[in-house]
């Protein structure tokens, strides 16, 4: 899905492969906090993007908590892909402490008007990094 320029976008989770407790709420593309506690979080965003990349500035990776943002993973880095294509990762780590029905949402951001980006889910070759994301409860 397209990636908007200057303002937050939403990131899709399509498919999910395990979701054991249910935490993921595929519905919404959040996770939910079943319980009050401490949670582990890691995300890693994989984009394709065509245009003219002045850096390794094209995305920025947001954790909202609740609706707001909670913090920002930073700027991605870039690769050249096949076909020219630029690939542009993104990633973030952490620990939140929780309180039950508590929610975590992951948005990027296009910070390069001159580039069109697009978040991949993309899973062929094997070989091929795809957006991911994993919580789970510490205590």
């Amino acid at each position: 899905f397209p990636v908007t320029i200057y303002g937050p976008t939403k990131i899709e989770w399509p498919v999910t492969e395990h979701n054991y407790g249910g935490m993921f709420d595929t519905t919404n593309d959040r996770f939910v906090a079943p319980v009050t506690g401490l949670y582990s979080l890691s995300v890693l965003v994989r984009c394709y993007g065509t245009g003219a990349f002045d850096g390794d500035d094209a995305a920025i990776l947001y954790i909202y908590k609740n609706g707001s943002i909670w913090a920002w993973a930073g700027y991605c880095r870039q690769t050249t892909g096949t076909s020219g294509q630029a690939i542009v990762f993104t990633w973030a780590d952490a620990n939140v402490l929780l309180t039950k029905d508590d929610y975590i949402e992951f948005y990027i951001e296009n910070n390069d008007s001159s580039v069109d980006l697009y978040v991949t889910s993309a899973i062929s070759p094997p070989t091929d990094v795809m957006t991911t994301f994993s919580g789970a409860w510490l205590a």
